[in-house]
């Protein structure tokens, strides 16, 4: 890890570069991690198998970290950084959803961009990594899926805010009904119910008519219930 003053230096670096300097001497370490960058991901082609990938990405990744921090830091972005965005998904691959999530927040709040090789929009990668890697039973806390949650479905002017689409939408929504069906079930029920409305084949038209059974029992077990203590306190009277 990078001592105060060096992490002091990188932030100062990753300002720079936001605020568009051109100096090569301020981006110097910026420079050097694109090269090992490229040398990690020439390294991955290699890997023909993907538990192997994640475990290289997973061990490469302190090496960047006094980078990212420093960017979080400043505060601010540069649209030329790639490589911050694509640290961004290794992270997420490697289930590090959680540690994250800042990172996450700072790309959609500064609009970054996504490498060509993804094909994606990153607000796309971000949400479809996300419920993937969520799917999988990669840890995240309720308020960081709530957060996703909000940026699959916030609108602005009846229009979506984040360019989506629709598919992805629907499997960020199961995946979160699926975390919740035990602790917040009517949640897990509004949340599918807003997962089939973006795409019918998303495959929660079971889950939907369990909980409404199960919700409903449970509201006539508790109607029961409440009679039957009114009925005891009346008799006792």
């Amino acid at each position: 890890m990078a001592s105060p003053a060096q992490r002091h230096r990188l932030a100062h670096e990753a300002l720079a570069a936001a605020q568009h300097q051109s100096d090569p001497s301020e981006l110097t370490a910026y420079q050097q991690l694109q090269q090992q960058y490229i040398a990690d991901k020439t390294l991955l082609s290699n890997l023909a198998s993907m538990q192997d990938k994640i475990a290289y990405k997973a061990q490469a990744l302190p090496k960047y970290q006094d980078w990212l921090n420093s960017v979080l830091q400043s505060g601010q972005a540069h649209p030329s950084d790639t490589l911050t965005p694509n640290l961004l998904i290794w992270q997420i691959d490697c289930g590090q959803l959680n540690e994250a999530m800042p990172l996450a927040r700072f790309a959609i709040e500064h609009n970054l961009q996504s490498s060509d090789e993804y094909q994606r929009n990153l607000p796309t990668i971000i949400i479809e990594q996300y419920a993937e890697q969520i799917s999988r039973g990669a840890a995240i806390d309720l308020e960081h899926l709530n957060t996703l949650v909000q940026w699959a479905t916030e609108k602005q002017n009846n229009q979506h805010t984040h360019n989506i689409p629709d598919a992805v939408r629907a499997k960020l929504l199961k995946t979160a009904g699926e975390q919740l069906e035990d602790s917040d079930p009517q949640t897990a029920l509004v949340l599918y119910q807003q997962a089939l409305g973006y795409n019918e084949k998303v495959g929660v038209k079971k889950q939907i008519e369990a909980l409404r059974k199960a919700l409903l029992a449970a509201k006539i077990i508790s109607y029961a219930q409440g009679f039957m203590l009114i009925r005891e306190a009346s008799e006792q009277h």
